[in-house]
């Protein structure tokens, strides 16, 4: 498992921007995604990219303020570990994220584990390949 623990206040991923010399992320955005990003790298020296796993990951934003929507939040740090930690964000498979106010407190906690596809391990409902068939063999999913 990888962690994380950054100070300061969380920054939710800004909307592109769109001019006549093409489109660009916003350089706040872009300043924390680089910051997180060379954070972990910092932490775990000799991360190697892995493109082939899949994730779980647990974000906790402290913040004094409800600014920011929470999965724009959630974008700003799985954008800033793509090419650190994965090749891809879409190699995340499943994703928590929370928000908690307390005054004083600024950060984030970042929780990352490898997981087993849930394709390989079953549903999310605990339902493995086998439990979708009734007795007579027909798949109970299908109408």
């Amino acid at each position: 498992m990888l962690t994380l623990a950054i100070a300061g206040e969380p920054v939710p991923k800004g909307r592109p921007r769109v001019t006549s010399h093409g489109t660009y992320t916003p350089k706040r955005t872009r300043t924390a995604e680089q910051r997180i990003g060379w954070a972990m790298l910092q932490k775990y020296a000799g991360l190697q990219v892995d493109a082939t796993s899949r994730f779980r990951v647990r974000l906790l934003f402290w913040t004094e303020s409800t600014d920011g929507d929470v999965d724009n939040l959630a974008k700003t740090v799985l954008d800033g570990l793509q090419g650190v930690v994965w090749a891809n964000d879409n190699q995340v498979d499943e994703l928590l994220v929370e928000r908690a106010s307390r005054r004083g407190l600024k950060g984030t906690d970042i929780e990352i584990q490898r997981i087993v596809s849930p394709v390989v391990r079953g549903n999310y409902y605990g339902r493995s390949e086998a439990d979708r068939y009734d007795a007579r063999g027909a798949r109970l999913d299908e109408e």
